[in-house]
């Protein structure tokens, strides 16, 4: 019984490890996130988002304007996340740092 309440306490712990080691790595790329959730709720739920995205359904000039301007932005957000996981904005030692941290330039 005694193994059974062990498991049960350490496979949340490791997956809580994970899930740290994954934000801690993912942490300087904050920004991008943070702008990707802006646009989703101004597309998503305000009424002149939605009047975007139907009216670029209908004429096919604004659908060219409308994926223009949705590739640059996300070839911005890409470039500014890739470009702040560049910087070594903490000392990784590589013997004991779990796989997610010795591979953070490879994330993006």
């Amino acid at each position: 019984m005694s193994r059974f309440f062990d498991r049960l306490v350490t496979l949340p712990m490791a997956a809580w490890v994970t899930l740290w080691d994954i934000f801690s790595v993912l942490k300087p790329a904050r920004v991008s996130v943070i702008v990707l959730a802006m646009g989703f709720l101004f597309f998503a739920f305000s009424s002149q988002g939605r009047d975007v995205l139907r009216l670029g359904v209908h004429d096919g000039v604004h659908v060219l304007f409308l994926y223009l301007g949705l590739m640059l932005w996300s070839l911005s957000s890409w470039y500014f996340a890739r470009l702040m996981l560049q910087f070594h904005l903490y000392d990784v030692d590589e013997d004991t740092a779990t796989p997610p941290a010795r591979h953070r330039p490879l994330v993006a």
